[in-house]
């Protein structure tokens, strides 16, 4: 079975994909070994990938499935120079307010210091 072993991400932050790990069979390839192959959202929506981590439909959105979560995943991005292993860690270093409810953060993520929406946050 294929699984989910890093979050691939943009410059922005944004998901685009997964690093997935599995048999060659598994990724159409002919052979029995275990290979890692990126595969971005779109590829997996194309699919209809599920497996008891995720289920990908096809308009893109990720579900989570059981008790896994995406975010206990390390993250790699996707840059000039390829796929590069970042720091995850999130540091909220203010609350953002709107009409006296909480509609954000403002965070210091991948060194660089950003407001979020509170949905991108949790």
């Amino acid at each position: 079975m294929i699984k989910l072993v890093a979050t691939i991400i943009d410059k922005q932050c944004n998901l685009k994909g997964f690093v997935c790990r599995g048999k060659q069979k598994e990724f159409g390839v002919a052979g029995t070994e275990e290979i890692f192959r990126a595969l971005t959202i779109e590829a997996l929506a194309k699919v209809g990938f599920k497996n008891n981590q995720v289920e990908v439909r096809s308009n893109g959105v990720v579900y989570e499935l059981g008790y896994f979560r995406i975010h206990d995943l390390p993250m790699k991005m996707f840059n000039d120079s390829g796929i590069s292993d970042v720091n995850n860690s999130i540091e909220i270093l203010a609350t953002v307010k709107l009409n006296n409810a909480v509609g954000g953060y403002d965070v210091k993520l991948l060194d660089s210091k950003m407001r979020l929406d509170t949905n991108s946050v949790i």
